[in-house]
């Protein structure tokens, strides 16, 4: 029930070397980070408001092990510098995430960077610069039944980040692309609902290869449903529905597979 006030020239709770320590039901404002959980492990941040930092509102990062985020509030951190309302960074690893809500915040809702096995799970972001941004080196992990809604670029960003599972999500009514796969490999897009955006569905270019999209809605979007580009290979298109978009689908490298794909008006 702590409401813990800064001045943006320091982080608010930090939990730096430690195991077991768990922060809930505060308020944190007017840092630099809100939260900082580095080096640490079997960490708890639960029904924390985490709001108006300089930086980002939760920061997990620096090769911590077993923690879970779950039923956050992160908005309008990093306003004037583009951070995000969440990170999970450097090195981090089986970090779950979880019923939180990111929104307005400057950058991404929710952002990822070298780490792996991850769990993202039931979260919503919402007005932010992107909804869920894997920047690089992120592998092995899963987001599922999470809604990227209503931010000003890609609902979904996968950035040379490989072997990662996206499923049964929401990415709605974006800026950008409702999934942007770059330089990415190995990914499975199944059964999400991508829809309203303002850019292309699901977008697979530059050396994307290896990729399974199965099973997903894509319904009127601005420009293409599935675009594969830039020497993009060996992907797999199975079942998808795409309908009302600019184009159904567009391929334009080799070795592609589709199959019993849908493309209507």
């Amino acid at each position: 029930g702590w409401r813990v006030i800064g001045s943006n020239d320091s982080d608010g709770i930090v939990i730096d070397g430690h195991s077991g320590v768990s922060v809930r039901n505060c308020i944190v404002e007017q840092f630099r980070y809100g939260i900082v959980v580095r080096s640490s492990s079997a960490g708890l941040l639960e029904h924390n408001e985490v709001r108006w930092n300089g930086l980002s509102g939760i920061d997990v990062c620096c090769g911590s092990v077993d923690v879970v985020v779950r039923q956050n509030t992160m908005h309008e951190n990093g306003l004037a510098t583009g951070f995000s309302g969440i990170d999970v960074e450097f090195g981090s690893s089986d970090v779950v995430v979880s019923g939180n809500t990111s929104w307005g915040n400057g950058g991404n809702g929710f952002y990822m960077f070298q780490s792996s096995n991850l769990v993202f799970d039931n979260n919503v972001a919402f007005s932010n610069s992107r909804g869920f941004d894997l920047d690089l080196e992120v592998t092995d992990s899963t987001l599922s039944n999470n809604r990227a809604v209503n931010n000003a670029g890609d609902g979904v960003s996968v950035v040379i980040s490989d072997n990662n599972r996206f499923i049964a999500n929401e990415v709605i009514g974006n800026g950008g692309r409702g999934f942007q796969v770059h330089r990415s490999s190995g990914n499975v897009l199944r059964s999400n609902d991508v829809r309203g955006n303002g850019a292309d569905g699901i977008s697979l270019d530059t050396e994307s290869s290896y990729n399974v999209i199965r099973d997903n809605d894509i319904q009127w979007n601005n420009s293409t449903g599935i675009p594969i580009t830039f020497g993009s290979d060996w992907n797999l298109l199975v079942g998808n529905v795409s309908s009302h978009n600019g184009d159904g689908f567009r391929i334009e490298t080799s070795h592609n597979t589709l199959l019993a794909n849908n493309a209507n008006d």
